[in-house]
């Protein structure tokens, strides 16, 4: 036996030369490195920062769905919580309320309405940061190569994808 690698039920002590461990030992060590594992995992679900992002009508009438979800995923992001549906003009205007003052509110709300739209909450670490970059600039014109509306947008309005730029709206 000297020199051997002794194992006890399967389990190798690693160890030469020493005296086998006993089962709860190894069990119990094995035990502690599974809950280190989910404390680990339930910390990195806490870290992760979510954010709302939404494919909008004209990106659903282009097809782009599975585009947009891969281009998300492709660069980290975990999908949440997803939903497609058609927004009411209570919801698209409740919505957009921040914009509630500006010019282009009331053809914003009659293009959210215009067709489904794919509701995603979308995870990963700067999550917030992340979206909007992915997405690039709102005009497309400006949207830096790559980007979803770089690649997809026809214009500021029809520009595919819509994201959250802070943790409360």
């Amino acid at each position: 036996m000297e020199g051997e690698v002794f194992r006890t039920h399967g389990f190798s002590t690693g160890m030469r030369n020493s005296r086998p461990r006993s089962q709860a030992a190894q069990l119990t060590k094995i035990l502690n490195l599974l809950q280190f594992n989910a404390a680990i995992s339930r910390y990195k679900e806490f870290t992760m920062q979510r954010t709302l992002s939404m494919i909008e009508p004209d990106g659903v009438a282009k097809g782009l769905i599975g585009d947009v979800i891969k281009t998300f995923m492709d660069a980290g992001f975990r999908i949440a919580a997803m939903k497609m549906k058609k927004l009411s003009q209570a919801e698209a205007e409740g919505f957009y309320a921040v914009h509630k003052e500006r010019p282009f509110f009331g053809e914003l709300v009659e293009f959210m309405m215009s067709g489904p739209v794919v509701i995603m909450v979308l995870e990963a670490d700067d999550a917030i940061r992340r979206n909007r970059e992915i997405m690039g600039a709102t005009d497309p014109k400006e949207a830096a190569e790559g980007t979803i509306r770089a690649k997809w947008a026809s214009s500021k309005q029809n520009n595919i994808v819509h994201g959250s730029d802070a943790e409360d709206t």
